[in-house]
């Protein structure tokens, strides 16, 4: 029976922004030894459809930490859209607040309009197209029509009292807050998180949740983390990955995430059992 291998993006088998090729050559690895590749992040589908076309990897795509589930060649078996009202009176509250923040389709990147000089021009917006597969629209923040026809993901950027923002939001029980970086708050439908998306996937596939693993660097992976069969952290990531982890490895750029696969490879028991505790690796 084939087995999952979940990996977040940024920081974990990317970074800034680009795959090392020994971690493509990875993926490869995995596909050769029975495992189905999942790229687990909170990017929207169309930047990770584009990443897997410029890398050439395949695979299934769990997207918008989780809002969205799609199987590799087929029609999405999850999709849990923002409600509406929900995302009216986030905007309300950010353009009170002065705070940047932006929202995403399946396939289309909404900016308000005023972030246009930000970017400089059009010209910037189908340079952001050319390099992540994204469609960029702008939109008047009285008007937001977009959300009608559905987001599954807005991005609000601040540098303080990140914490308090994200506790706040999933204190309402309408939707899902987590940190994705530094200075940005990740905002979902209620309940969602990446190990929803797995889980929906792997119930598609027929796949029993103890053959998954997972790998992830940062406090929005760590349901994923926890709830798989077998899960690594990256070294460098945060406290609340590391914690959520069974095992720890290298950073990215120490090639962490091809001795994860090394590893799982060379121990096809591990999920199975369900082993307890956590583990680091000899370094």
């Amino acid at each position: 029976m084939k087995r999952l291998f979940c990996s977040d993006f940024d920081n974990t088998v990317a970074r800034k922004g680009k795959i090392l090729k020994e971690n493509v050559k990875a993926i490869h690895k995995l596909n050769d030894h029975g495992f189905d590749f999942v790229l687990a992040s909170g990017r929207p589908a169309a930047n990770i459809r584009y990443i897997f076309h410029k890398y050439g990897i395949k695979g299934h795509i769990i997207a918008n930490n989780g809002a969205l589930c799609l199987p590799e060649g087929g029609e999405s078996v999850q999709a849990y859209p923002i409600p509406p009202e929900e995302a009216l009176a986030l905007i309300e509250r950010a353009e009170g607040a002065g705070r940047k923040y932006l929202f995403y389709s399946r396939d289309i990147c909404y900016i308000p309009r005023s972030w246009l000089c930000l970017m400089g021009s059009c010209l910037a917006s189908g340079m952001v197209h050319f390099r992540t597969g994204m469609k960029i629209r702008t939109f008047s923040p009285g008007h937001p029509s977009f959300l009608e026809e559905g987001v599954f993901k807005m991005n609000i950027y601040l540098k303080q009292n990140i914490q308090g923002l994200i506790d706040e939001i999933n204190q309402s029980g309408h939707l899902s807050a987590t940190q994705s970086g530094d200075d940005k708050v990740e905002v979902m439908a209620g309940g969602v998180n990446k190990l929803l998306g797995i889980r929906s996937l792997a119930t598609a596939l027929k796949i029993p949740m103890d053959r998954v693993v997972a790998i992830g660097d940062f406090d929005n992976d760590k349901e994923m983390l926890a709830g798989v069969g077998w899960s690594f952290a990256m070294g460098d990531g945060s406290e609340k990955a590391i914690q959520a982890a069974r095992m720890t490895t290298d950073p990215v750029d120490r090639l962490g995430f091809v001795k994860a696969v090394d590893w799982i490879i060379a121990h096809p028991e591990a999920g199975l059992l369900l082993a307890e505790g956590t583990s680091t690796f000899n370094r």
